[in-house]
C-alpha cells in the first residue's frame, strides 16, 4: 500500500522552505495593502461626494484618483506573485474600472486566502497577520527538525 495516500495535510507543511515562507509573508502583506487601499478608496469617495463643499470637489477627485492608482499598484503586485504576467496585466487594467474592480478584488482575495489557508495560516478580515505566518513557519520548522531527529 502507498503510505503517501494516508498522510495528513499537515505532513505536507513540513516541506516549507524559507523561500515559501518569504512568499507567504509577501502575499499576506500585499493582500492587506490591497484591502486597505480599497477601503481607503471607498471612504474617500463617500466623503468627497457627500461631505466636501463644492469648492473642494477637485481635491476630493484628485485624492480619489490617487487611491485608485494605489489600488491598481497593489493589485498588480499581489497578482504578480500568484499569476502569469498576462493575467496580471489583465487584472491591473480591470482594477481601475469601477464595479469591475470588485470582481478583480474578490478574485485576488480568494486566491491569496486559499494559498495562505493551504499552509495552515489563519486569514482575517484584513488578511493574515505577519506574526501568525512567522509562528506557523517556526512551528513547521520545529516539527521538521523533530521528525528528522527521530
Amino acid at each position: 500500500m502507498d503510505k503517501e495516500l494516508y498522510k495528513t495535510p499537515e505532513a505536507e507543511l513540513t516541506a516549507m522552505s524559507q523561500g515559501d515562507a518569504d512568499t507567504l509573508l509577501k502575499i499576506a502583506g500585499r493582500q492587506r495593502a490591497m484591502l486597505t487601499a480599497f477601503a481607503t478608496l471607498v471612504a474617500v469617495n463617500s466623503l468627497a461626494r457627500n461631505f466636501m463643499p463644492e469648492q473642494y470637489q477637485l481635491a476630493g477627485t484628485v485624492l480619489s484618483l490617487a487611491c485608485l492608482a494605489a489600488l491598481a499598484i497593489t493589485v498588480v503586485r499581489l497578482s504578480n506573485l500568484m499569476n502569469h504576467i498576462a493575467i496580471t496585466v489583465l487584472l491591473g487594467i480591470t482594477s481601475i474600472i469601477p464595479l469591475i474592480n470588485l470582481i478583480t478584488l474578490l478574485t485576488l482575495i480568494r486566491q491569496s486566502t486559499r494559498r495562505l489557508k493551504a499552509h495552515g495560516i489563519r486569514v482575517g478580515l484584513f488578511g493574515a497577520k505577519d506574526e501568525d505566518i512567522r509562528s506557523r513557519v517556526e512551528s513547521v520548522a520545529q516539527e521538521g527538525v523533530a521528525t528528522h531527529n527521530a
